[in-house]
């Protein structure tokens, strides 16, 4: 009889009574923390959703950029050919006798007489 007691009173400490006289069940502590620690890995789940979306759309990005970088680079040479094509003493005398130009034999210089002026 004294076990059946005692395991009773272990029994009620976990109910409580109402204003009507009825017993419910205390929720305990264990459960708010499980509430608590379900919310934190929660969010801890949302941002590591987040951070490897922000990680993958700049990898995205990156792969881009350097797409564009290698075309730049492929462009920017072809152009220094053309440029050097065009600087070549064969094409300039070509473009010379398009243009109706002829190369001088003798140079002529002006000498200048110094001036001096009075005021």
């Amino acid at each position: 009889m004294k076990r059946y007691i005692s395991s009773t009173k272990k029994i009620q400490k976990n109910f409580k009574q109402t204003k009507t006289g009825t017993y419910s069940k205390k929720i305990p502590a264990i459960k708010n923390l499980n509430l608590w620690i379900f919310g934190f890995i929660a969010c801890l789940g949302l941002a590591y959703l987040i951070q490897v979306n922000s990680l993958a759309t700049q990898g995205y990005k990156i792969k881009d950029l350097e797409k564009k970088v290698v075309e730049l680079k492929q462009s920017k040479s072809d152009l220094e050919l053309e440029a050097l094509a065009l600087q070549s003493v064969g094409n300039i005398k070509l473009k010379m006798d398009e243009m109706g130009m002829v190369a001088l034999n003798k140079e002529e210089f002006l000498n200048a007489k110094p001036v001096a002026v009075n005021r």
